[in-house]
């Protein structure tokens, strides 16, 4: 525990509304202000490379006594990254009475860095393995007509032989020849 009162991370939905896709409340009396309230600190976190820093007390801050009727002293949002429409979030809150220290604002933002690289990696592996279908695709399955072609074929034959053999079944191979198909496939 980083000694924060609660966390969450918000995700951008249809129509840029937020939801709250996972919390952690270590201290029931710090909750993080609603994620589509004007006072969530989410507002253009989109457009912000470093996230940003928000303190009840400060004089120049909007979401002070937002802060203070939620029970807490500070809220610290860092962008996790987005993707087309949606962007992702950590929000970070302190409970009133205790001060966000310059090593917990530094863990959040490692934090924050750490979750940015599996979210990209992830992104990264979802893309690798539908490339991978595609090609095991193309390599089993003829391009025009979408059906199995001749390595798909032996390769099914070869494990149906093989799996005859560890336990003795029967199974068949239909062959079908079809006169003049040739110049219609080849066409």
């Amino acid at each position: 525990s980083l000694g924060l009162g609660a966390g969450d991370v918000g995700v951008t939905g249809v129509g840029g509304r937020w939801r709250v896709d996972a919390c952690r409340q270590s201290d029931e009396t710090a909750n993080l202000p609603d994620p589509d309230s004007e006072y969530s600190g989410l507002g253009d976190i989109a457009n912000q490379a470093n996230g940003a820093l928000f303190h009840a007390d400060s004089a120049d801050n909007v979401l002070g006594d937002p802060l203070k009727r939620v029970g807490l002293s500070s809220l610290m949002v860092v962008p996790l990254g987005a993707e087309g429409d949606a962007t992702v979030a950590l929000r970070c809150g302190k409970k009133l009475g205790s001060a966000l220290t310059p090593t917990q604002a530094e863990c959040v933002e490692l934090l924050a860095g750490n979750a940015t690289i599996a979210l990209h990696n992830k992104k990264l592996v979802d893309e690798l393995r539908a490339v991978q279908g595609r090609l095991h695709h193309q390599a089993y399955h003829d391009a025009l007509t979408g059906l199995s072609n001749r390595v798909h074929f032996n390769t099914t034959l070869d494990e149906a032989l093989a799996d005859c053999r560890r336990r003795p079944r029967q199974f068949a191979v239909m062959f079908i020849d079809l006169d003049r198909f040739k110049p219609v496939n080849d066409s």
